[in-house]
């Protein structure tokens, strides 16, 4: 028979692949075997066809062509801004791919940049001097906030690596309630428990020490200043009540309750209650200051108040009574 193969392999073997079941093993014969035609030669230079960041310490570069086939150096590879040289390693997962490490961190400001020369297959095929930016958002702290008087919980930007969290991770600046438990949540959040009650209003600053992500990403030290207050009476007051805005006068067609803050630390309202007779609304989140105001407005009318900054949507909104109420 004739075969007519143009598929772009180097000419370096050739071969058969025979299919049989086990009763036809032995019904093969091969004989005057004659390949014939020029020599294929690659000519194509390597190229890059992904860079990954895989952490502040570790890039990825998956090559068009195994990275066995390729000759290369630590030299061949410059971070900018730095002039950064990496130790360099062949993945062991994928044949393609090359894992810089470097042991500064990676600069992640816009512009930073990898510049990749003089890498050059078996075949001699150089890849040209190439620069290419990448981008990346550092490991992070989102919020670390007191939600109880015995709890504090801190947010991150990416997973964090549980196998890194112990009640030595969160250490107090100055005098602080003992860490008793240190709980990973589902939602890339993290709650520290405490022995004791914080003082109420009193700021105390806690440091993070080997706290990882699972990208091996090391989250920032900090400190990070934490607190807890427990409202007391009077803190907050009601300034103002719309409870008929009908017809409306320069303002929207829409209830509205004003409230102010007139303690001297700030108030989370996350979990507060409005109660008119008795129907109930539950507040969500939201950081009332001293001195400041907040308007309570219906969460189904919210976009009526569009131009108003200092306001908090109300679900299940109590509706107002004309006629007087509690």
């Amino acid at each position: 028979g004739l075969s007519d193969v143009s598929v772009g392999h180097v000419s370096e073997w050739f071969g058969f692949s025979c299919h049989y079941t086990a009763t036809r093993n032995s019904h093969f014969w091969f004989d005057d075997i004659v390949v014939t035609g020029e020599p294929y030669r690659d000519t194509i230079p390597v190229s890059v066809k992904r860079l990954d960041v895989v952490n502040r310490h570790r890039l990825n570069v998956q090559f068009s062509k195994p990275v066995a086939s390729l000759l290369y150096s630590a030299s061949n590879f410059t971070i900018h801004p730095g002039s950064l040289i990496p130790q360099i390693e062949p993945s062991e997962s994928n044949p393609y791919i090359l894992n810089l490490m470097f042991n500064a961190e990676l600069p992640v400001a816009d512009g930073s940049s990898l510049t990749i020369s003089g890498v050059v297959d078996k075949y001699g095929n150089q890849m040209p001097e190439t620069r290419f930016s990448y981008t990346y958002e550092p490991s992070a702290v989102r919020s670390f906030i007191m939600v109880e008087p015995n709890r504090a919980r801190i947010c991150f930007n990416r997973p964090v690596d549980g196998a890194t969290l112990s009640l030595s991770s969160f250490i107090w600046e100055a005098d602080g309630p003992p860490v008793a438990d240190v709980l990973l949540l589902s939602d890339g959040c993290v709650d520290v428990l405490f022995s004791d009650d914080v003082p109420n209003g009193k700021l105390l600053n806690m440091v993070l020490s080997q706290v990882y992500a699972i990208n091996g990403d090391l989250f920032p030290s900090g400190s990070y200043g934490l607190y807890f207050y427990q409202p007391q009476r009077y803190d907050l007051v009601f300034t103002e009540v719309m409870h008929d805005p009908s017809p409306p006068v320069r303002l929207p067609d829409s209830e509205y309750i004003e409230i102010f803050n007139r303690g001297n630390f700030p108030i989370n309202l996350a979990g507060f209650t409005l109660g008119v007779g008795s129907r109930t609304a539950t507040l969500s989140n939201s950081l009332l200051f001293p001195g400041d105001y907040l308007l309570l407005v219906p969460s189904t009318q919210v976009a009526l108040w569009g131009d108003i900054e200092n306001k908090l949507a109300v679900s299940s909104w109590p509706l107002l009574p004309n006629t007087g109420g509690d």
